[in-house]
């Protein structure tokens, strides 16, 4: 529904037995759908009255679906691989990433969560409920020694 524009650049090195990665990925989305109350009264200081009511009073949520949302994601990326002797090897990372979109994802119905403020897009703007900033991983594999060209 969307469109994406992905960035990569990343540098590799190997010292003794361990090779290092470092990387760093951007993303940038635009023309993601949200959803907005269009009958919301206009925000104001002034005390509420029947006058300042709803654009239409026969409903209290007139909800409307658009596709000017935005998401922006930013991480960098840290990796190291060793292989120990024969048929083993650990792989070990870290992420940092943020993300930011003012179109949470998730909400009842797929489309996100309902925008506070139809007025202000932007005052909805935050890090992104589902991305974890920070996600570190450890894994190891063992190759067994069967089949062919094996002892």
């Amino acid at each position: 529904m969307g469109f994406h524009v992905l960035g990569s650049q990343g540098l590799e090195q190997q010292l003794g037995t361990i090779g290092f990665q470092i990387g760093y990925v951007g993303t940038r989305s635009v023309h993601l759908v949200y959803n907005r109350n269009i009958n919301q009264p206009v925000p104001s200081t002034i005390p509420y009255s029947a006058s300042r009511a709803y654009t239409d009073p026969l409903f209290n949520v007139i909800t409307y679906y658009d596709n000017g949302g935005s998401e922006q994601y930013n991480a960098l990326q840290i990796s190291t691989a060793k292989t120990f002797g024969k048929g083993l090897t650990s792989n070990n990372g870290f992420v940092w990433a943020k993300d930011l979109t003012g179109t949470q994802t998730g909400g009842p119905n797929g489309t996100g969560y309902q925008i506070q403020n139809q007025f202000c897009r932007q005052c909805d703007r935050a890090p992104n409920q589902i991305t974890r900033p920070l996600r570190g991983y450890v894994n190891a594999i063992y190759t067994l020694p069967v089949g062919k060209n094996q002892r």
